[in-house]
């Protein structure tokens, strides 16, 4: 669950992949050769033999690391041609050292990954497993402690590896420094007994064993503050991945598909940790733990290990606000990338055998060019035709690429059938991964959704529709949206244009508040001039009307209370001057 831990590592040696790609290569040409000469030879591959690697887990065997598990048991890493040891932690071990060391291969971490890298250790990132970290606080319900203030001066039991909660305390405003950090014994036993008044605990784990023991308690979720960091990830060396780019590849892949078969078949994983990997929890306690992983995952969401690179450095950000990395942090070479450039050590040889080849083949084409000419001269205005839709296609495609606001393009069942790479990045999801997905999953309100389907129906389109939409990651903003129906590879579509207007939003809060404050202002400035200067005018209509019928004592008195009108004004007229030089930022 927590702690990182070594393991050992087997090497086998394997063949050369640029060799092997070099003999295919070949043997396709060779086999083009033959066909032409008339001539057929079998040609057979070597047999592979399976790779041996290991995976260094950071915690116990649990649901955690069901994905490992189902692709050994599928047979998704022999089908791959490897053989996976896994190997759980050990008490006070780490994951990343056995790593970088050799003894394991690959590993799962937490987002400090990123820390590592940038201390010069060469660790490559090559899958999010978990989208959001598990870490929470958990106090007792009865203590009262129901505000993260409530932390402030208390003992807390901390883990390794949780620097989001860190990042938490400080995003609240509360100095760390105040707190007693205690060292984490990994049971909530020290909670319960009231040892300690809150300890760091994983949501998929303890909060199962609190709540089965009928104990209240309170969680308190970094996500609340903007704190997102991810969770289990993994990752290898860049020595393993440049040194065998292909099985890093497998295993990833093997890794990925063996996540999505756990999470659709979450009974039947959490019966072969029981009857394989541990005995340590219950099989009810597991199943809660694959319901919280899949939470955590969100596999209807977001692809299975999907990458955002804006969002890794939002977190490496937070790390420099808790002074753990330098403000000029960099994530180069931390990323593993899927889809490397090819290797073109071989390519010069294979383009000498394909010349070769190619003059057979022209001869041979010469031929059916003579054969086939009347056939395409009758056929040139359909191509033309075919060729002229395509190019309009294609320009309207370019089009929802490149215009600087998010597009995509949905039936009006909500299935998504285009998305622009403005848009991906807007929502957070990937472009390919989109595809498929449900368009209301991106609404914070689903009858938003349905009410602008209904306009769309009605009247063939909308135009500057308000709605509140959100990210992936549960980012929320307001939006400006306008569609239009078009049809889109056959189908009736909805093409909708997107526009974040938070900012407006807010600025027009702002103003709306300003204007009730001037409305207010006003109204009071009214009713404190009106009392003086009717006071004002009363005592001078006294004086005109009776000036010879009033003692001098009367008009002395009356001379006084004038007086203290006056000054009463002249008062509120300089609290007046001071509020509006305050407000033109011209005081000291």
């Amino acid at each position: 669950m927590k702690i990182q831990g070594f393991g050992m590592k087997i090497l086998v040696n394997r063949d050369n992949m640029s060799v092997r790609k070099k003999i295919i290569n070949i043997s396709i040409v060779i086999s083009v050769l033959l066909f032409f000469s008339g001539t057929t030879t079998a040609y057979t591959l070597p047999v592979e033999t399976l790779d041996t690697v290991v995976l260094q887990l950071k915690w116990k065997h649990q649901f955690q690391f069901a994905g490992y598990y189902a692709a050994i048991e599928k047979g998704y890493y022999r089908d791959a041609g490897l053989f996976v040891k896994i190997y759980e932690a050990k008490t006070g071990d780490e994951v990343i050292p056995a790593v970088l060391n050799g003894s394991a291969d690959f590993g799962v971490a937490t987002s400090d990954l990123l820390l590592v890298r940038n201390s010069g250790f060469p660790v490559v990132l090559l899958a999010n497993i978990f989208q959001h970290s598990p870490h929470v606080f958990l106090t007792l319900r009865h203590n009262k402690g129901d505000n993260i203030h409530d932390l402030s001066g208390k003992s807390i039991m901390l883990e390794k590896h949780a620097d989001e909660l860190l990042a938490y305390l400080t995003m609240e405003g509360i100095n760390i420094d105040d707190i007693n950090f205690i060292p984490h014994t990994f049971s909530p036993n020290d909670l319960i007994s009231e040892d300690v008044f809150a300890i760091s605990a994983y949501i998929t784990d303890e909060p199962f064993i609190l709540g089965d023991q009928g104990i209240s308690y309170n969680v308190f979720n970094p996500r609340s503050s903007g704190i997102d960091f991810y969770g289990d990830v993994l990752f290898t060396s860049e020595y393993e991945s440049k040194k065998h780019p292909e099985r890093v590849k497998k295993f990833l892949n093997a890794s990925l598909k063996g996540w999505e078969y756990a999470l659709k078949n979450e009974e039947e994983i959490v019966d072969l940790i029981l009857s394989t990997y541990s005995k340590r929890h219950t099989k009810e306690h597991l199943l809660y733990e694959a319901n919280q992983t899949k939470r955590l995952i969100m596999p209807s969401v977001v692809e299975i290990g999907y990458i955002n690179q804006n969002r890794w450095q939002r977190i490496g950000e937070i790390y420099s606000e808790l002074n753990m990395l330098p403000t000029e942090f960099t994530t180069d070479g931390f990323f593993y990338d899927r889809n490397p450039k090819p290797d073109l050590s071989s390519l010069y040889f294979t383009i000498l055998i394909s010349v070769l080849a190619l003059f057979l083949i022209s001869f041979v084409a010469f031929h059916f060019y003579r054969l086939n000419k009347k056939l395409k001269i009758e056929s040139a205005d359909k191509e033309l035709r075919e060729d002229q839709l395509k190019l309009l296609e294609e320009r309207y495609r370019n089009l929802a690429k490149y215009v600087p606001v998010p597009i995509f393009i949905t039936k009006a069942t909500g299935e998504i059938l285009y998305m622009n790479k403005i848009a991906s990045e807007k929502f957070e999801i990937n472009e390919e991964y989109a595809i498929g997905k449900n368009a209301i999953d991106l609404y914070v309100f689903p009858s938003d959704r349905e009410s602008t389907v209904n306009k769309i129906v009605t009247h063939g389109y909308i135009k500057e529709s308000e709605v509140l939409m959100k990210s992936t990651s549960g980012v929320e903003f307001w939006a400006i949206i306008s569609s239009n129906i078009v049809v889109f590879d056959n189908n009736n579509a909805f093409f909708s244009a997107v526009i974040d207007v938070s900012e407006v939003k807010l600025l027009n809060d702002r103003l709306e508040k300003a204007n009730a404050f001037k409305d207010r202002l006003f109204s009071i400035i009214s009713h404190d001039l009106k009392g003086p200067i009717g006071t004002l005018n009363s005592f001078l209509d006294i004086l005109v009307k009776n000036e010879r019928g009033l003692s001098n004592d009367k008009q002395q008195e009356i001379l006084s209370k004038l007086q203290d009108s006056s000054n009463t004004t002249y008062e509120l007229l300089e609290n007046l001057l001071l509020w509006t030089l305050k407000q033109k930022d011209k005081i000291v």
